[in-house]
């Protein structure tokens, strides 16, 4: 459930343009398609680690402000 929690907390922020970014490293529990039904930017790897997902995420990052 944490990642759909996550998620639908995401989409009620009321803070103006921004984008969500999840990279699913592996994951065998749906979250690349929760992420996806949710509206957001999905990147998949292939377990590849924390610190690679988070670089990843990073690359792919537009805006200003990157949080995790």
């Amino acid at each position: 459930h944490t990642i759909r929690d996550c998620c639908e907390g995401l989409r009620a922020l009321a803070y103006p343009d921004f984008e969500v970014i999840v990279v699913d490293d592996g994951s065998t529990d749906g979250t690349g398609t929760i992420a996806r039904d949710h509206g957001f930017h999905v990147i998949s790897t292939e377990n590849q680690g924390l610190s690679s997902a988070r670089n990843t995420g990073l690359a792919a990052a537009t805006g200003e402000i990157v949080a995790y």
